[in-house]
């Protein structure tokens, strides 16, 4: 399971996850070249990431680098990766 801790900001009423995960992804594979952006989703109740990279090439690098990487956030073991079935919208 991803790590995400419900913490509370100035205002009672509000809340706001914080989830260490998601900038343990982003400095992840922000650290390959090519990189443009991270989008987190929330599927059945687990959490998925979409990475953008600007060519096929520069994704399929990090792919390659980092399947089964285990981050330090996950009890779940290494991260699974595979190719979207479409581009990250705008």
């Amino acid at each position: 399971m991803i790590s995400c801790l419900p913490t509370t900001s100035a205002s009672p009423l509000s809340f706001t996850p914080a989830c260490a995960t998601l900038f343990e992804l982003k400095d992840l594979f922000g650290s390959f070249q090519g990189f443009v952006r991270l989008r987190m989703h929330n599927k059945g109740g687990s959490p998925v990431a979409f990475v953008e990279f600007q060519d096929v090439r520069q994704a399929q690098e990090a792919m390659t680098r980092l399947q089964g990487f285990v981050l330090l956030s996950s009890d779940r073991g290494g991260i699974r990766i595979e190719y979207a079935k479409s581009k990250i919208g705008d």
